[in-house]
């Protein structure tokens, strides 16, 4: 029992911090572009924070089989490098105990990534696309600066020399409206404050010590001019429509996808992409299980060699296989299950052939020779590079 707890140790560790690293890597790659799309929207920052929070729950289903993955290779690489593996062998520890928190792992992450990309995940897409919907049809409001002019609404500008308290406390302000009518009313103020209404529609902009300018096509050349101490200008916000219902892929959950794939109301190809999503979620989900032994068995390089073909091969294969899931759904050629479940067989024949290998023949390891072809490739490339840095030194001199 003192081996799992330390092999369990060793495990959560790296699985835990891999697993946060690849969510922060995918988030930072999505944070610059969300923030760009907000201040174009004039948007509230603290949105983006939102929208990147709904984010999560896609790259976790990622990170889960990424960190499994990646982790358990670690964690059985070192063993074999400072001969603890070897010990462990040595005193009859047999390859399946050596198994026991890998698969451990795997079935929790298995669990937690069947509820994720069944339920949790379609519901953070559609608030993710809610937000999204809401900042393009400024539901957010407005966000003023200091030093601009700014719309509010589609007949409204206003500019203020400077803004203060969360863009509430405003001072120099100019103010042009147009209305249907084709009047023009020019406003200046020295202060100004917004302020809430009955009408959820209707914002009040209180101004304070100015002077407005009103001019229509009746009055020609002489406008209506008034000063006032304080004065109660009515804006009309615009209306936001309403956001529609889950309708995407990525949007409906597991049981959604299942009914809708097989109601009539929909064509072939969508049906098909709607049971494809769904056979590639299952297989998502399951994925976890299989690759503790792929891991474990492609971690472990050869005798005195200190060789990382496996973990090269190994996140290529898990990469390889997210990517071929993805097309899967969305070729049109057949139904995407005749692709996803053969697929998901080779992926598992490969991991128990490669654990066969690793558990029962003894002294070889598999890609013994794929990472013996690479050390003479390196080898060789080193020599080239040698000869041709001293042929240009030769040259030079």
């Amino acid at each position: 029992m003192v081996f799992e707890k330390y092999i369990f140790r060793q495990l959560w560790t790296r699985i835990s911090v891999i697993i946060l690293i690849t969510i922060m890597i995918l988030l930072l790659e999505n944070m610059l572009t969300l923030f760009q799309f907000m201040l174009k929207a004039n948007g509230p920052v603290m949105v983006v924070f939102q929208m990147l929070f709904f984010l999560i729950p896609e790259y976790l289903a990622l990170g889960l089989s990424i960190g499994l993955m990646l982790g358990t290779m670690l964690v059985f690489k070192r063993l074999a490098q400072e001969q603890e593996l070897a010990s462990a062998l040595a005193c009859q520890v047999s390859p399946m105990r050596l198994m026991r928190m890998p698969i451990l792992f795997g079935l929790l992450f298995a669990m937690f990534n069947a509820t994720i990309v069944s339920y949790v995940r379609p519901y953070a897409e559609y608030k993710y696309s809610k937000l999204s919907f809401d900042a393009r049809h400024g539901a957010f409001g407005v966000s003023l600066e200091a030093g601009k002019f700014t719309k509010l609404g589609p007949e409204t500008l206003l500019y203020a020399e400077s803004v203060g308290e969360g863009g509430n406390a405003l001072t120099s302000i100019f103010l042009e409206m147009t209305d249907k009518e084709g009047r023009f009313t020019f406003a200046t103020a020295e202060s100004g404050s917004f302020y809430g209404s009955s009408d959820p529609n209707i914002l009040i902009f209180k101004m304070k010590n100015g002077r407005m300018v009103t001019t229509t096509q009746a009055t020609g050349p002489k406008p209506q001019t008034l000063t006032f101490d304080t004065f109660d200008l009515p804006i009309d916000l615009p209306k936001i429509p309403g956001f529609r219902d889950p309708s995407t892929l990525k949007e409906l959950t597991l049981p959604q996808l299942f009914d809708r794939s097989e109601d009539a109301a929909y064509s072939k190809v969508e049906q098909n992409q709607m049971s494809g999503e769904a056979h590639k979620r299952i297989a998502l989900a399951i994925l976890p299980l299989i690759l503790p032994f792929m891991a474990v068995a492609l971690a472990v390089p050869p005798p005195r060699r200190n060789s990382s073909t496996g973990l090269v091969v190994g996140l290529g294969l898990l990469i390889s296989m997210f990517k071929l899931l993805d097309f899967s759904v969305m070729q049109q050629i057949t139904e995407p299950k005749y692709i996803i479940w053969p697929l998901v067989l080779v992926f598992i024949v490969l991991s128990v052939r490669f654990f066969y290998v690793f558990a029962v023949k003894v002294g070889k390891m598999p890609l013994s020779g794929l990472a013996t072809f690479v050390d003479w490739l390196v080898c060789h490339l080193g020599r080239l590079i040698k000869k041709m840095v001293g042929f240009k030194q030769s040259d030079l001199a």
